[in-house]
């Protein structure tokens, strides 16, 4: 995952490259560049300079930049002093806030680096947002590709640093700031790609992502740039799965299904098409309580998919899914169970449907998992349309509700196979991490409750001691008449 942050990164052939780092935080190690600890910096050398220097410290910007060359790089990685992250309670260096409340030290905000860069004379470069953040990167946003609140590379697992005092769900409050276009102020880390003089910035690539949960032997990267998208294997164990890929994309447009991907030199290549995938249109539709055009196009879509994927023979349930026979009888279980043609993974096109990534595939897949899924997993990305139109009555109204727990049982026999061991525990601990920062959201709720009934309950003891004192004030009248009279 570390790697991650430099993987995609165009670096050219035959480059000299210079990590500038404490050497118990290395983040390159077992790439063939460079180590400098940051105290061994010495400007007086004029004559070792370096195609790219990496640093991850902005105050020492000024340092790294005398050690490139005339047409060189600098790459500079760090934290967002007001990350979401912080604003969760998050710790930095034991402490909690103190990025926020206090002036930039160490690190700093995008228009702080922004100013940095002016008076470095630096003008041309290019801001990333690495998330969850540059030393864990599962996706880096560019400013020429930004996310929306409804993406589903917004999910990510949340980890602490001891000392943390989450307030907070990170992911949610991130969606809200996006949907506000604050995603850049608020994003959790940097990566800011430098050239000095006049040069302009090698890189077109737009946005980057990765598959950190998988087994090895399905991790990808996708790199989308200004016209094209590539998806590649990380490491040599994964060029099997672009094999499959392809496996997949042939056969789908056998049956007659639009695919816009080319495998092409173990690589998957697609043209880039700047529009909301369909998953978003149904959101838009659900969201805007337009129930019915959303069910709609979820049945255009199903209709689709169904009338080419019922051409494949029936075939027996898969061997390795326990289901009873009985119910069995009620689905249409397909020999070829192309399970990645799900919403996220459709463009819709003039009463047309265009599919891509379509990566994974299993003999012996009921017809309506297909269905289940692509539903299940519009609501597992973008849980806020559950308030507009709840996921159960979406399955109720296209028949599926007797059939959850089969389904259940054949998602989690896929994400079995495709997840590793080691991202199930991160899960498992990014989970408790939510559930913990519900259970605070929980508490404050009550004790903002107990302080407001308190407060309700002061103003009415008030409100009879002063009614006790307008009586006294009565009676001492009545008693002064009453003198007066006798």
């Amino acid at each position: 995952m570390k790697k991650n942050l430099f993987f995609w990164y165009p670096f050219k052939e035959n480059s000299t490259i210079l990590e500038i780092t404490k050497d118990s935080e290395k983040m390159l190690e077992d790439i063939n560049i460079m180590h400098m600890d940051e105290s061994e910096i010495d400007i007086s050398n004029k004559e070792d300079k370096y195609d790219y220097v990496i640093l991850y410290k902005p105050n020492l910007l000024e340092k790294a930049i005398t050690l490139v060359k005339p047409k060189g790089t600098v790459l500079l990685a760090t934290n967002n002093r007001f990350a979401i992250s912080y604003f969760a309670g998050a710790s930095y260096n034991g402490r909690v806030y103190n990025t926020i409340t206090e002036n930039a030290k160490e690190l700093y905000g995008k228009k702080e680096l922004q100013k940095i860069l002016k008076n470095l004379h630096i003008k041309n470069y290019k801001f990333y947002y690495p998330l969850p953040n540059y030393k864990k990167p599962m996706a880096i946003f560019s400013d020429e590709y930004m996310p929306n609140k409804n993406t589903t590379k917004l999910m990510y697992n949340i980890t602490y640093e001891k000392g943390s005092i989450v307030v907070f769900d990170e992911l949610k409050a991130l969606k809200q700031v996006t949907n506000n276009g604050l995603f850049d102020f608020f994003a959790n880390s940097f990566l800011i790609e430098m050239k000095l003089g006049e040069e302009k910035i090698d890189s077109d690539v737009k946005f980057v992502s990765f598959n950190n949960n998988r087994k090895e032997e399905y991790q990808l990267e996708t790199v989308i740039k200004k016209d094209e998208v590539i998806k590649k294997a990380i490491n040599n164990q994964a060029i099997q799965h672009i094999e499959n890929i392809k496996a997949n994309t042939e056969g789908l447009k056998k049956l007659g299904f639009s695919i816009i991907d080319e495998i092409v030199d173990n690589e998957v290549i697609s043209k880039y098409i700047n529009q909301d995938t369909f998953d978003q249109l149904i959101i838009t539709k659900i969201m805007e309580n337009n129930k019915e055009d959303a069910y709609n196009l979820i049945s255009d879509w199903y209709e689709y998919i169904k009338a080419r994927l019922i051409k494949n023979r029936k075939s027996k349930l898969n061997k390795n899914i326990k289901a009873d026979t009985q119910k069995l009888k009620s689905l249409t279980v397909l020999k070829n169970g192309y399970i990645d043609l799900v919403f996220e993974n459709t463009f819709y096109n003039n009463g047309d449907f265009l599919f891509f990534d379509q990566e994974w595939y299993e003999e012996g897949i009921p017809l309506e998992f297909l269905l289940y899924r692509a539903i299940n997993n519009m609501y597992s990305y973008n849980s806020e349309i559950e308030e507009y139109l709840k996921k159960t009555e979406i399955f109720e109204k296209f028949d599926l509700l007797q059939h959850i727990e089969l389904f259940e049982e054949i998602e989690k026999y896929i994400q079995g196979k495709i997840i590793s061991v080691e991202a199930t525990k991160t899960n498992e601990e990014a989970i408790k991490c939510l559930r913990d920062i519900n259970y605070i959201s929980i508490i404050n709720t009550k004790l903002e409750d107990f302080e407001e009934n308190d407060k309700k309950q002061n103003e009415y003891i008030k409100a009879l001691e002063e009614d006790n004192r307008n009586k006294q004030v009565y009676i001492e009248k009545l008693e002064k008449k009453k003198r007066r009279f006798f």
